[in-house]
């Protein structure tokens, strides 16, 4: 599932926002913040490429939660990493992105007694 967060004036309309979404984008709603500023909120179920998996891989394969002697697995129930990958100059073709890779026992450094 991927959400777009796009900001704009308030002088901008839903009309301008469809420039900017592909087929299958569903507006969700938008805010006007304080500024004059529009959010928009737009939703897609989409598939992961090749770029994606591979960054979500090496999360899940570098990532450890180290326990407590005692500790049970449990206590990591739900347990997430957020990766966020932006280019230092992003536009339309590469917009910052942040992953929510859920976590499981595969994850954990439980030390030996």
């Amino acid at each position: 599932m991927v959400f777009k967060v796009l900001f704009s004036t308030l002088s901008r309309s839903e009309d301008d926002l469809k420039r900017l979404t592909i087929q299958g984008d569903q507006l969700v709603g938008r805010l006007v913040r304080r500024d004059g500023e529009i959010v928009w909120i737009v939703l897609r179920d989409d598939n992961l490429g090749p770029v994606e998996i591979g960054k979500i891989r090496d999360v899940m394969a570098l990532t450890k939660i180290h326990l407590q002697l005692g500790s049970s697995e449990e206590s990591v129930s739900g347990s997430r990493a957020l990766l966020v990958v932006a280019d230092d100059v992003p536009g339309i073709t590469n917009q910052p992105t942040i992953f929510d890779i859920g976590l499981g026992k595969e994850d954990l450094d439980i030390p030996v007694s």
